[in-house]
């Protein structure tokens, strides 16, 4: 379970609720790339249908039936999320055979500009989209794949008139720098807000003193900093401040032999939307460490992480991570000063001033691309 599939359960229910039939389409064989084009007619596709599992089927099939619906006056949007797996090409047959009369990309990661959706080189380090023929593309694992990638989706992009939705001006920026694509529009339409509220909850019930309590949210993977934060906790136990100064804590439904940190299983999904903030709050969090090594579009984890009262503490290369931190935690430099900060007493001072605040908000959820076509749609 990830953000993008949050993302789909929230805008099912959302055109559920407007009377408006749900067809999602995904790969049957799971992959980090896009399909051969030789699969374009004949890959097998699975069909969710509101929400229950419907078949899988080859896409010749789909784009043929969704024709012929088309034909009889039922009208059809696109929406695509995530393209990992499927053939662009598919898309253009589906974009024409249903007459689509709106369809929508979203950037939840830059998959469109590089099949290293996270534009890091070598998985590495944030390469800032170079074009396809630069030096920087050579070196990189992604660099010998990326010109036919770029390729397709240059064909996908000026067959089919996509408005781009961006779940955050960030997220936006670093597409425009690395994209030239053509597109009908731009949109930001961020997946929720936070609304702090104004007085202490209740229910937080800050510890007064203690040993220093500093999670990770999420998905334990080194792209989203998990290696750096179990680095920390070394660190930190080294110097004999584990369990006395400091406690750690991984909040998600991921399994690691890291006896140092306290697991806490948490998944959320549309039936349980707001199980982090929940646990968060439960576990009297002091610090959220997000240490993404890729410009994050949004981030989940961090609106949790703020909504239960927690202080983010990223990196520069965090993208979104580090644009929240900025006014509810701190951006530090490198590692070496984000490890001296909880070495430092500035850590014990400001772990004390989040105690006496103790404020938690509300994630407000938006209906995802059901908030952009919502006129298109609207029910008598």
């Amino acid at each position: 379970t990830g953000g993008i599939q949050l993302c789909i359960e929230i805008e099912e229910k959302a055109f559920r609720d407007q009377g408006v039939v749900y067809l999602n389409l995904h790969p049957a064989q799971p992959l980090p790339v896009l399909a051969g084009a030789a699969e374009r007619r004949r890959q097998p596709v699975v069909l969710t249908v509101d929400g229950e599992h419907l078949c899988a089927a080859r896409a010749e099939a789909i784009v043929e039936v969704i024709g012929e619906l088309a034909a009889q006056d039922v009208s059809f949007s696109t929406t695509v999320h995530a393209l990992h797996g499927h053939t662009t090409e598919f898309v253009r047959d589906l974009v024409s055979a249903s007459r689509s009369v709106d369809a929508l990309y979203w950037l939840h990661d830059y998959f469109s500009i590089c099949p290293g959706y996270t534009l890091l080189r070598n998985d590495v380090s944030f390469c800032g989209a170079p074009g396809v023929d630069s030096q920087a593309c050579e070196v990189c694992v992604y660099g010998e794949a990326r010109a036919e990638h770029v390729t397709r989706m240059q064909e996908l992009f000026e067959e089919v008139p996509f408005r781009v939705v961006a779940p955050s001006a960030l997220a936006l920026d670093v597409w425009r720098s690395g994209s030239e694509l053509r597109h009908v529009s731009e949109i930001v339409s961020p997946h929720c807000r936070l609304e702090m509220r104004k007085t202490a909850d209740d229910k937080a019930n800050p510890v007064s003193n203690g040993p220093v309590r500093v999670a990770f949210l999420g998905i334990p993977a080194m792209r989203k900093g998990w290696n750096f934060f179990e680095k920390l906790v070394r660190e930190i136990q080294a110097d004999g401040k584990v369990g006395n100064d400091f406690e750690f804590f991984y909040f998600g439904n991921e399994r690691f032999g890291t006896g140092e940190i306290t697991q806490i299983p948490v998944e959320v999904s549309g039936q349980d939307i707001h199980a982090m903030v929940d646990a968060v709050i439960a576990a009297q969090i002091d610090f959220v460490v997000l240490w993404s090594l890729w410009p994050e579009t949004f981030s989940f984890t961090a609106h949790e992480g703020l909504a239960a009262g927690a202080y983010i503490l990223t990196g520069p290369d965090s993208g979104n991570i580090a644009r929240l931190a900025e006014g509810a935690g701190r951006v530090f430099e490198s590692e070496e000063c984000l490890l001296s900060f909880l070495r430092s007493s500035d850590a014990l001072r400001l772990a004390a001033e989040r105690r006496e605040k103790a404020r938690t908000g509300d994630l407000v959820f938006g209906r995802m691309s059901a908030d952009i076509l919502h006129r298109q749609y609207e029910v008598s």
